[in-house]
């Protein structure tokens, strides 16, 4: 599951993520396994913002995408709007 979870990121941060998963095995103890899970919530963090930044640009592509397929839309149905 962790690939996919890293798939994308560069390889340090992918290094980093798997270091923090991993190192919730035994002999952890309250403070190292409170370490690794703020690590961890960093990560998921900066995660959540580059999906955010992702989801606006993928907006901006749809509105530039929208005006042309409607323009097509319309040119086939033969209700152009004049300007």
């Amino acid at each position: 599951m962790h690939q996919s979870l890293v798939k994308h990121m560069k390889p340090l941060k992918e290094m980093r993520v798997l270091q923090a998963r991993d190192g919730f095995g035994t002999g952890v103890d309250d403070s190292q396994r409170s370490a690794l899970l703020e690590r961890i919530a960093v990560f998921n963090s900066a995660g959540e913002q580059c999906c955010q930044h992702l989801r606006e640009q993928l907006q901006g592509g749809e509105a530039v995408a929208d005006g042309p397929r409607r323009e097509a839309s319309s040119t086939r149905t033969g209700t152009r709007s004049r300007r």
